[in-house]
């Protein structure tokens, strides 16, 4: 067999499938999902809407949730729990939005997703996130309010976006010839 072409190089990237499943509550994620998943060519998937996905149809699954009280959102615990073999067997790509940061943020990152796919990604970022104070619900604005969070929040950074794409676009693995 020959050795691939720069052709084939192209072919096999242009083809590759990849979709991004978020858990999004007011907004952000979804934004992030969506940018992410333009920039790959993706499918793009709210995970109340992906309970019935065959990601074998996928080479890269790329997940991303919001985290509230330290955990990404119950329905994407609950999609990662109900597939995480199928997970475990394709690239992945982790994200998270977050209006934490520095100690609250990494024992966010080290508890949102388990350990076996932590390790499996090939990318794993904390994006930042936004609170529009006033936009949000009673309940998590008293929340927050124990957490020390009174009034609006933008920390989404896009660099660190960027740099999950780059990371991405650089370790998708090519198929062995």
């Amino acid at each position: 067999m020959d050795p691939p072409g720069l052709y084939d190089i192209i072919a096999y990237y242009r083809d590759m499938r990849t979709c991004v499943i978020y858990a999004s509550k007011y907004g952000t994620t979804r934004e992030c999902a969506e940018r992410i998943a333009d920039e790959l060519g993706a499918d793009s998937f709210d995970v109340r809407h992906a309970r019935d996905i065959d990601l074998n149809a996928y080479d890269l699954v790329v997940l991303g949730s919001a985290c509230y009280g330290g955990m990404v959102m119950p329905r994407m615990r609950r999609f990662v729990a109900a597939h995480l073999d199928e997970l475990l067997s394709h690239q992945a790509a982790l994200f998270l939005t977050g209006v934490f940061t520095g100690v609250k943020r990494d024992l966010e990152m080290n508890v949102a997703y388990p350990p076996s796919l932590r390790a499996h990604a090939i990318a794993y970022e904390f994006f930042g996130g936004r609170i529009d104070i006033d936009q949000i619900s009673r309940l998590d604005r008293l929340a927050l309010r124990g957490w020390g969070v009174t009034g609006d929040i933008n920390s989404l950074d896009s660099r660190t976006i960027k740099l999950f794409l780059e990371k991405i676009k650089n370790s998708r693995q090519k198929p062995n010839y």
